[in-house]
């Protein structure tokens, strides 16, 4: 069957926690879904695209999502699935920068993130199989600690491929300053030029043009000391396009015209 709709929660208790081994065809429905793998792999296809999951994988499902499930001989998961309204009434996101809609549909945990999730994992399972008072209480929150560790992972993983691409930038200006420009590196790098002059200012922590006049001037100063090209050369030859400017921003770094430094032979450390 292709896109039907599953309603299997006991409208009683909002949610439904099990283990499961079972193949799924394409399906939709209106609660949250929580699949860790215990053991083997499949191959699940969530919105037109295929994932080869295994032991570790974490697969976060909302309302609406379509997948589907192909399980080898030894795939076995617990499936923790919920009302919306479980949690988002009661989730409170302001301390995070994502919530529960930009959390990732696949994630392949790592070091203690898998203790700590499995451990909420078999404490969710363990209060649904017993139903003792207040259980479906102490799950709601299990649930709301793991959605928490979600986030928290989400967010570190968000803050690390940052810290990837604001490395990428500076490494391909360390080559390019010469003719950089912030319209033409944003284009490179796949940003809008308005989003990515905050993002260098706010990842780098000065301007992209003071960044790109600061390597300009310490190379004219490399080379005023130790060549014995003109002044106008250095100027053009490391990436001004104006005499007026260099000369400009030359003093304001060094309190001093390029002539004045050549004649001292002063090696700055700005």
């Amino acid at each position: 069957m292709d896109n039907w709709k599953l309603e299997i929660i006991n409208p009683s208790e909002k949610l439904l926690v099990s283990r499961t081994d079972t193949t799924w065809d394409m399906h939709t429905h209106d609660f949250y879904e929580i699949e860790y793998i215990i053991s083997g792999t499949c191959v699940q296809t969530i919105n037109n695209i295929e994932y080869k999951v295994q032991k570790g994988d974490l697969i976060f499902l909302k309302a609406g999502d379509r997948h589907s499930c192909r399980p080898d001989d030894n795939f076995e998961i617990i499936n923790c699935i919920f009302y919306p309204g479980m949690v988002e009434d009661s989730y409170n996101t302001q301390d995070y920068n994502l919530g529960l809609s930009d959390l990732p549909v696949f994630t392949r945990l790592r070091g203690e993130y898998i203790l700590e999730i499995e451990d909420i994992l078999y404490k969710i399972e363990k209060e649904y199989t017993r139903k003792q008072g207040e259980y479906l209480t102490i799950i709601k929150n299990y649930i709301l600690i793991l959605i928490s560790l979600l986030i928290r992972l989400a967010n570190d993983q968000a803050s690390i491929k940052k810290s990837d691409i604001t490395h990428e930038i500076l490494s391909y200006l360390d080559k390019n300053y010469k003719n950089a420009f912030l319209y033409d590196v944003a284009k490179h790098f796949s940003f809008n030029a308005d989003y990515f002059s905050r993002y260098f200012k706010k990842h780098v922590g000065k301007t992209f043009s003071k960044y790109i006049n600061d390597k300009r001037i310490r190379e004219a100063i490399r080379l005023i000391n130790h060549t014995d090209h003109s002044i106008e050369a250095i100027c053009y030859q490391v990436g001004f396009k104006e005499k007026k400017q260099f000369y400009r921003l030359f003093k304001e770094y060094t309190a001093m015209t390029p002539n004045d430094m050549r004649k001292k032979r002063i090696t700055m450390n700005i």
